[in-house]
């Protein structure tokens, strides 16, 4: 195994709520701080009463000026594959004053609860184009839902972690482990392999289990953020969700690879 020159770097996600309500600002920012310390990874979370009315792409990230009030503050960070990026997470009454024309190039947008049909015929034009591709959650906001939206974001935006020797897929695996580490990437990437024959084939039921058995061998390392992912896609798999499937396979696709940059076979 070669020397380890250096632990994985670990970026904060930045997260932007927008509610007019305190109380569910509290709630969603208490539920994303659960969600993140169990996949392993840290939130930059920022919370406002009104609407980011608008983005200015700026070198160092985002800067968003919020509401009437004209509340200033940058949502993005330096670096990273995208500039900046991250997860807005909108409620459904604001739904109306989105300007879609000042919504980031590269985000993850959730709106949490359905959009009250009073306010969506208040939307000019089709609702799913004004809120440019935001998908919908119910509120409360469980769990393993909030894990899964963080896990994407996390994949999607660098924010997982670098992949190194001691961390194939951006998590550091535990010291004890380490020596493994070889056939834990050999063992991922065939199974990634079954199940992408398995997809291509539409084998479902042996689709699940190559990515069960993934999750599970995931697990067993600490790699919780591709442990999520396969088990998104064990779930989009089992409710027959063609659309949900391609995302998730999209997702472990782009997890599975990193271990490539360390000579692994992705």
């Amino acid at each position: 195994m070669p020397e380890l020159e250096s632990r994985p770097v670990s970026l904060s996600l930045p997260v932007v709520l927008a509610d007019p309500l305190e109380t569910n600002r509290a709630l969603l920012t208490l539920w994303i701080q659960a969600a993140a310390e169990e996949l392993g990874i840290r939130c930059d979370i920022q919370a406002f009463a009104g609407l980011p009315a608008s983005y200015e792409n700026a070198a160092y990230g985002g800067t968003a000026v919020i509401g009437e009030a004209g509340v200033t503050g940058g949502i993005g960070r330096p670096g990273g594959p995208c500039g900046w990026g991250g997860v807005i997470m909108l409620s459904p009454l604001l739904a109306a004053s989105w300007n879609p024309g000042a919504g980031m190039p590269d985000h993850v947008l959730w709106v949490h609860g359905e959009i009250p049909p009073e306010i969506a015929a208040g939307i000019a034009g089709d609702v799913s184009n004004r809120l440019s591709g935001a998908r919908s959650i119910p509120w409360p906001v469980k769990q393993g839902g909030m894990r899964r939206i963080l896990a994407e974001a996390a994949i999607l935006y660098g924010a997982a972690g670098t992949a190194g020797p001691d961390a194939p897929f951006g998590q550091p695996v535990p010291l004890l482990l380490q020596p493994l580490v070889p056939r834990l990437v050999e063992s991922v990437c065939e199974l990634w392999v079954q199940c992408g024959q398995y997809l291509d084939t539409a084998d479902h039921a042996e689709a699940i289990r190559a990515a069960h058995s993934l999750k599970g061998a995931a697990l067993s390392f600490g790699q919780r953020l591709l442990a999520e992912c396969a088990g998104c896609l064990m779930d989009a798999l089992e409710k027959g969700n063609a659309q949900e499937t391609e995302r998730c396979r999209s997702l472990m696709d782009r997890v599975v690879q990193m271990s490539a940059e360390i000579g692994g076979e992705g």
